[in-house]
């Protein structure tokens, strides 16, 4: 308590934005225990989850017998894998799990008391789910599948224990559309902020970037009130799905935003038109934005990751 007040926080931040650039680690994802603590120094929230509390009788409606399940081993790896990877081909930003990165997630469910159950059908592997229990609630950890009827199977598992276990808790990709299943939708499902995003060498990282389209050169105004490398004008260029982007002179800058807004905009969590209506961030002309928010566009964001 002692040493608070003295800006040690925003000093020790700086010391880890340098040590990750000279290390090449151009974003940084961090879960916060306070996103109001970390929000000065330009990590916002890029990630969400759709989490429901509900009374498992509340799944009566949308579960439905479906395959059969049986509890994954540490070979069973690939067989999580191959729905992961189905899973996310519609989201974004998520991480590609490595077999060392699935061993681990298994030892981690191991350590945290939870089952791990494979959903089969025809022999193939459609869902996962994760899960354990905490007194009287189930809490589900990931759940996983390839179909709207493997998600129905794994729901009715779940379901299936509310003789002993009265409710749910499980955090859903952002769009998840249980909610149009259930009787109690308004009171049992919120948006959750659960993961934040901050760039760390703008310069670097739009340049690591693949661009669906190209770009004229324009001039980026960009403010970062930590990190002094990423403050300044950056001529910005696309040319065959590659970027340039390269210091200048100040001049007038045809886009300005400060680093919070760029992470906001690269990630995928909003659109370019969204930073505008939010005054976060200003355009020269309409043209502009329209050519500019082309190359990142809005995304489903998606990660479930928590070590």
């Amino acid at each position: 308590p002692e040493a608070r007040g003295q800006g040690l926080g925003r000093r020790i931040l700086l010391e880890l934005l340098v040590q990750m650039r000279k290390r090449g680690e151009n974003l940084s994802l961090l879960m916060p225990f306070e996103g109001s603590f970390y929000y000065p120094y330009g990590w916002e929230f890029c990630y969400f989850h759709r989490r429901y509390i509900m009374e498992l009788e509340e799944l009566k409606r949308v579960s439905q017998k479906y395959g059969h399940l049986y509890a994954a081993q540490k070979q069973d790896w690939s067989k999580l894998a191959q729905v992961y990877e189905q899973f996310v081909q519609d989201k974004h930003g998520y991480v590609l799990r490595s077999e060392q990165n699935w061993q681990h997630w298994l030892s981690d469910c191991h350590l945290d008391g939870a089952w791990v159950y494979i959903l089969e059908h025809e022999r193939q592997p459609e869902g996962y789910i994760s899960y354990y229990f905490e007194q009287t609630k189930i809490v589900v950890k990931e759940m996983v599948y390839i179909n709207h009827a493997a998600k129905r199977g794994l729901l009715n598992f779940l379901y299936n224990h509310r003789s002993h276990k009265k409710t749910l808790h499980w955090s859903a990709p952002e769009n998840d559309d249980t909610v149009f299943w259930l009787m109690s939708s308004k009171e049992c499902a919120v948006t959750y902020p659960f993961l934040t995003a901050r760039i760390v060498d703008a310069a670097a990282l739009l340049t690591q970037l693949d661009y669906p389209h190209d770009h004229e050169t324009i001039i980026i105004q960009l403010a970062d009130a930590l990190a002094a490398w990423n403050n300044g004008y950056f001529a910005f260029t696309v040319h065959n799905g590659c970027a340039e982007v390269t210091p200048v002179a100040q001049q007038t800058a045809q886009i300005s935003l400060d680093i919070g807004a760029l992470s906001l905009l690269v990630l995928g969590a909003v659109s370019a038109e969204d930073l505008v209506y939010w005054n976060r961030m200003t355009v020269s002309a309409p043209q502009i934005l329209t050519s500019f928010s082309r190359l990142w566009p809005k995304q489903l964001n998606y990660i479930n990751e928590y070590y």
